[in-house]
């Protein structure tokens, strides 16, 4: 009989090394925890600090603002366009400057922003069964992306959010239809499709969207303005 309260005493006494042992390897766990989410805090907020002090970029923008303000530096733009925008605090000039590779520099209040020529997307990857069929084959051009009709006179614009994405659909009087997603913190367009509907007709106050008014300029001939630009240099040096 005296032999059951030594037993339980001693299965009370593991069972409580056990809990101890078990609460040391919870604070260990949560030591690590916090280190593995406190040092890349702290290394995000070091290397933006740096990036502050050191002048480097700190965002992809800034990157390609950095990019093409050294490419371009000294050099004219081809044509710079100037629209005044006007409300009721006063006006405000943005400026458009297209340089020779098709780089726009837009200035517009304290704001100045480059934009580089989008370049064409590469070809989709071939399915493994068609590589052995194509190889004799040129390589396919990348499919040229439909480009909305911006010269037609309205379109109707819907947008609506999506966790951080912006998802808008513009649908122009010809029947076009452009649905973009867009990245609210970037403003990049990382999606974007188009397709054809019947055409519609604004019908005054029957619609429920306004269609924003149309104000299209001429083309920008990079071609015509460099080969003009050149003329202008040597008519100069034969002077």
């Amino acid at each position: 009989m005296d032999a059951h309260p030594s037993l339980l005493e001693r299965i009370k006494t593991a069972f409580a090394c056990v809990d101890t042992a078990l609460d040391g390897l919870k604070g260990s766990l949560t030591r690590i925890a916090a280190v593995v989410l406190v040092v890349p805090s702290l290394a995000t907020a070091g290397y933006q600090a740096y990036a502050s002090l050191s002048g480097k970029p700190k965002t992809a923008a800034q990157a390609e603002n950095q990019r093409l303000f050294i490419k371009y530096f000294n050099k004219q733009p081809l044509v710079t366009i100037p629209v005044t925008v006007k409300q009721e605090r006063g006006a405000v000039q943005a400026l458009f400057s297209v340089y020779d590779e098709g780089d726009v520099y837009i200035e517009y209040g304290q704001a100045t922003q480059w934009f580089p020529f989008p370049r064409p997307l590469a070809p989709p990857a071939l399915p493994l069964a068609l590589i052995g069929t194509a190889h004799a084959q040129a390589p396919a051009a990348p499919p040229a992306r439909p480009e909305a009709p911006r010269a037609a006179a309205q379109f109707q614009q819907s947008e609506r959010m999506e966790d951080n994405y912006l998802l808008r659909t513009r649908r122009w009087d010809n029947g076009m239809v452009e649905d973009s997603r867009i990245d609210l913190r970037t403003g990049a367009i990382v999606e974007h499709r188009t397709r054809q509907e019947t055409p519609f007709k604004l019908e005054g106050e029957k619609s429920r969207l306004i269609a924003p008014t149309q104000q299209p300029l001429q083309a920008i001939d990079l071609k015509q303005l460099r080969a003009a630009r050149g003329k202008a240099l040597e008519a100069e040096a034969g002077k």
